[in-house]
């Protein structure tokens, strides 16, 4: 009998506490206003930018204008050294780029097919890095997220 009544009770309790594990994506705040509870942590709110690109009218608009300024810091700063090879190159560095939360821009994972060609290559883009200015970092939900992004760097001569 107090196995039963146990058993009963449990059960009871299982089914009035289903109510506290709601797990609905939108949720009512006290003042009626509706909350997106459901996070994508692979989405940006806003990607990293510079303020000159800030007036753009979509994010993506703006991204795309961040990637050619950094595009250009790059190459700027790659026309500065010299490079000679007594064999043609034609190849594509894939650049991974990281961004801090504080704006920092980093390079990361130089990949190519001809990585022995091109280590001085890399060393040269590895220094370019530094010199990239400071960048406004990605927007998570009203707080500032590092980001990182691949870029092509195509080599020819």
């Amino acid at each position: 009998m107090p196995k039963r009544i146990f058993l009963a009770l449990l059960f009871l309790a299982s089914i009035s506490s289903c109510n506290k594990l709601d797990t609905k994506a939108l949720r009512v705040t006290s003042k009626g206003g509706v909350v997106d509870t459901i996070i994508n942590l692979k989405q940006l709110d806003s990607y990293p930018m510079y303020a000159v690109c800030s007036g753009l009218d979509s994010k993506e608009a703006q991204w795309e204008c961040s990637q050619k300024i950094l595009m250009n810091y790059i190459r700027d700063c790659m026309d500065g050294f010299q490079y000679s090879s007594s064999q043609s190159i034609n190849d594509t560095i894939i650049v991974q780029l990281n961004i801090s939360k504080k704006g920092e821009v980093s390079l990361f994972t130089l990949a190519s097919e001809n990585s022995k060609k091109l280590d001085q290559i890399k060393r040269m883009l590895l220094q370019c890095a530094d010199s990239i200015p400071l960048i406004q970092p990605a927007i998570k939900r009203a707080i500032p997220v590092s980001s990182t992004f691949t870029l092509p760097v195509i080599i020819t001569n």
